[in-house]
């Protein structure tokens, strides 16, 4: 009870002032560099290029989730865990669905990364910010790392579930065809064109 007690009590890590400052200013300028980070991936990505306004709202929600848990672990002074970036899987899982390449998911990393280092490079103003910012490059390329890494291990475990669903999507549709039964229109048929026009594009 005691060494609960004790641990309550002793106080959170902090960084240090020059990263606080970093931090600071890279909140407050955060819906600018998100502005960036949304032209950069709509002007290089052809998939995000072409995104309806769902899907661009999504992908600035993904991008300031990361960028909110980057300055979380700077400011408190700690590594990012893999439980700071749960909200990866339903982005990582839209994409997929919605027929974002893998490629083109991992470029929009690059981007944000790139951002990243231009809204810090932006908060340098003296010596205490330039040290800051030359202390936390590893942490940066740490957090850049692992998060691309668990995004696209989440992509690629639903594109085999969405793979493997069309094939039995398929197997059951040429059940009912040699079967004689034409298959009654509803959400079943509509799951199967997909599938069905891409096989035989194949």
């Amino acid at each position: 009870m005691a060494q609960a007690e004790a641990r309550a009590a002793t106080p959170a890590a902090q960084a240090s002032p020059g990263v606080l400052r970093l931090v600071e200013g890279f909140r407050d300028r955060i819906e600018e560099i998100l502005d960036d980070s949304i032209r950069g991936m709509r002007d290089e990505i052809p998939s995000y290029r072409t995104a309806d306004a769902s899907m661009v709202e999504s992908v600035r929600e993904h991008v300031r989730l990361h960028f909110e848990a980057l300055m979380n672990s700077l400011s408190e002074d700690r590594p990012i865990s893999r439980e700071d970036l749960l909200f990866v899987r339903p982005a990582a899982t839209f994409r997929a669905r919605s027929g974002v390449p893998l490629a083109d998911f991992m470029h929009a990393f690059r981007i944000g990364q790139r951002e990243i280092w231009r809204g810090l490079a932006a908060g340098v103003t003296d010596n205490e910010t330039r040290e800051a910012a030359l202390s936390v490059v590893e942490e940066v390329i740490q957090y850049v790392n692992l998060a691309s890494t668990h995004a696209a291990e989440v992509y690629v475990e639903v594109e085999g579930l969405l793979q493997a669903q069309g094939e039995r999507v398929r197997r059951d549709l040429l059940g009912d065809l040699l079967a004689g039964r034409l298959p009654e229109p509803g959400r079943r048929l509509d799951d199967a064109c997909p599938y069905v026009d891409a096989h035989l594009a194949d």
